[in-house]
């Protein structure tokens, strides 16, 4: 049986990972109906939960196979992010780089492009029916069954985003960062990728 180096496990493990497909409300679209949540969110599609939206069960179009990505729920533990494209800068850092590096959205998107189907499910769904099933209810968002989705996603993958930055062979681990406004203050960085070695 073939033997993987850490850096071949790294870029196996990273191969289905995407960052410049970024979705329009990262960009700035607005018009939410919720005001922590950038993209449209009507009534008739979603439930509001303040920064999470389920999408209504009876919403889904039984005979598709993909789910819209404008029906797909949200996630957030805070509000969604407002990125100016123009300026934004990926920051890669860490010990298991030759050298620090920045990346501009235009750079990202100049790497080759992969698209990938992926179910993307909270693993809260199914959450409010906990208290019927179970005999008591759960902390946190109660879900019905609107928190999943078959989405199909684009972007580069992380590992020719960390080939480009100099990854060394010694690296064992990323650590990405976002914009939370709450959880992570971080200034005009859609996330930062530390890589760190042994």
């Amino acid at each position: 049986m073939p033997t993987l180096s850490r850096r071949s496990m790294l870029a196996a493990t990273a191969a289905g990972a995407t960052l410049a497909g970024l979705p329009g409300a990262l960009l700035g679209r607005a018009g939410a109906a919720f005001p922590a949540i950038l993209k449209p969110t009507p009534p008739d599609l979603f439930t509001d939960f303040g920064t999470n939206a389920e999408t209504l069960w009876g919403s889904v179009r039984r005979q598709d196979y993909l789910t819209d990505q404008a029906r797909l729920f949200v996630r957030n533990h805070t509000g969604t992010p407002t990125i100016d494209a123009s300026t934004w800068r990926l920051q890669l850092t860490g010990d298991g780089l030759d050298a620090p590096r920045e990346l501009s959205l235009a750079e990202l998107q100049r790497l080759p492009h992969v698209r990938t189907t992926v179910t993307l499910e909270c693993t809260g769904n199914g959450r409010s029916f906990f208290a019927s099933q179970q005999g008591r209810p759960a902390s946190g968002t109660a879900w019905k069954l609107g928190a999943v989705g078959a989405v199909q996603w684009e972007g580069v993958r992380l590992v020719d985003v960390l080939d480009l930055a100099g990854l060394r062979d010694d690296a064992v681990s990323v650590l990405a960062t976002g914009l939370d406004r709450t959880l992570v203050p971080v200034k005009n960085l859609l996330s930062r990728v530390l890589v760190h070695s042994s």
